[in-house]
């Protein structure tokens, strides 16, 4: 990453945001934490020279609430699926997120263009695209040829899905298990959250190619990992369980960063038994590192909720009300 995201700002941004939402929902915050302020460094970085960039997000979350408060200088869009398939209304892109304009639609059987919706979406300077890939079911090569007819000519896409050969899903195959999902029964996905399929870097790297884009960056990412299991996998990043990607359109003049995703044809077999006491060694007491933390934001919001409770009763001790 590049660090030009402020850590203390983010942390207090983050407290804010799991402040406006109901216990049950910290645990998004929680998990997603570090993977939205690798998002937000990159896209500080990528947009460098945009003065006022347009801006899109496909796939909302409660995090669509930040982009502005980061970057006040956008042109901001949000984009969700129907709001028949739980996908956010109008209401929340525009006045909770403060985005221009809302759309939402079904990317398995709507197309993606300049001219859809109302008003026409035209092009962007940098589209956030993230964990949204693996719910579809349309073809990937398709689906990218759209993102990038809504690309400004000097634009980025920002992508990020799982990886389908992270550790996790290695082991699971070393022990004949099947690591992709299982279809949920009729009605239970009502969030669409079912991953109908995971992919792998090699193959995302010819999509993009092949839909006529050109690679800026790719990286394995770790920001599922805790900060302990991190360092089992230093030396196998492509073992780590989310795939980050900044596509243009071929011959943009952008920024190109250096890249080098692993080359797993020059690759040693891995050992997984090895990596696997590693990893065990590195999380050997992760679950109580996750109780540490989520108690620790419970005695936040709190400590918030007291705050509140307490000014509430100066207020009313000043109008004689209590």
């Amino acid at each position: 990453m590049y660090g030009m995201v402020d850590r203390a700002q983010y942390e207090e941004l983050w407290r804010e945001l799991v402040e406006m939402h109901p216990r049950e929902h910290h645990t998004y915050f929680i998990e997603h934490k570090k993977r939205f302020y690798e998002l937000f460094d990159h896209m500080a970085y990528f947009l460098q020279d945009f003065p006022t960039p347009r801006v899109a997000e496909i796939g909302l979350s409660g995090f669509t609430r930040l982009y502005t408060q980061f970057f006040p200088h956008i042109r901001f869009a949000t984009i969700d699926r129907p709001v028949e398939r739980y996908g956010t209304n109008a209401s929340f892109g525009l006045e909770q997120c403060h985005a221009e304009n809302h759309y939402n639609i079904d990317l398995n059987h709507e197309s993606l263009s300049p001219t859809w919706g109302t008003p026409p979406l035209g092009v962007f300077d940098y589209i956030i695209f993230c964990e949204v890939l693996e719910h579809l079911t349309v073809n990937p090569v398709q689906l990218l040829e759209e993102l990038l007819s809504i690309l400004s000519p000097n634009g980025y896409l920002y992508l990020t899905t799982p990886n389908f050969f992270s550790l996790h899903h290695l082991q699971q195959i070393a022990r004949r298990e099947n690591p992709q999902y299982v279809f949920p029964r009729r009605g239970e996905d009502k969030y669409a959250s079912h991953h109908f399929r995971e992919y792998s870097m090699p193959e995302l790297l010819s999509f993009v190619e092949e839909a006529g884009g050109q690679v800026v960056k790719a990286c394995y990412s770790d920001c599922w990992h805790d900060e302990r299991a991190k360092q089992a996998l230093e030396s196998y990043p492509e073992l780590r369980s989310n795939l980050v990607i900044v596509t243009a359109r071929a011959g943009a003049k952008v920024k190109k960063d250096e890249y080098s995703p692993v080359d797993l044809t020059q690759r040693p077999p891995v050992d997984l038994s090895e990596i696997t006491r590693r990893d065990s060694d590195a999380n050997n007491d992760i679950e109580t590192v996750q109780k540490v933390e989520i108690a620790r934001l419970r005695a936040l919001v709190s400590a918030y909720e007291k705050g509140r409770f307490m000014r509430l009763m100066k207020w009313l001790h000043e109008r004689g009300l209590s």
